[in-house]
């Protein structure tokens, strides 16, 4: 994984978890209940770490069984 790649998956997470935070405040605000100011921040910490995690596994896992599943096929193809 490029380390552009690393920021866009970081940034798309984080992007994903402030929409999110902004819809629980929002709702939590309707029901009166007080969020933290650091909540959001919070959160799109936590969704940038998870998505940019969950990418390096898809990338190690099923990308390279991918990889060797293309390359069996090459194999019988020139045979």
């Amino acid at each position: 994984m490029t380390p552009a790649q690393c920021v866009r998956t970081c940034l798309l997470g984080a992007f994903i978890a402030a929409c999110a935070g902004l819809i629980l405040r929002t709702i939590l605000a309707l029901a009166g209940k007080r969020v933290p100011w650091f909540t959001e921040i919070a959160l799109a910490a936590g969704a940038a770490l998870l998505s940019l995690v969950c990418r390096f596994v898809h990338e190690r896992l099923v990308l390279k069984d991918y990889d060797k599943m293309v390359e069996q096929r090459r194999r019988r193809m020139h045979w």
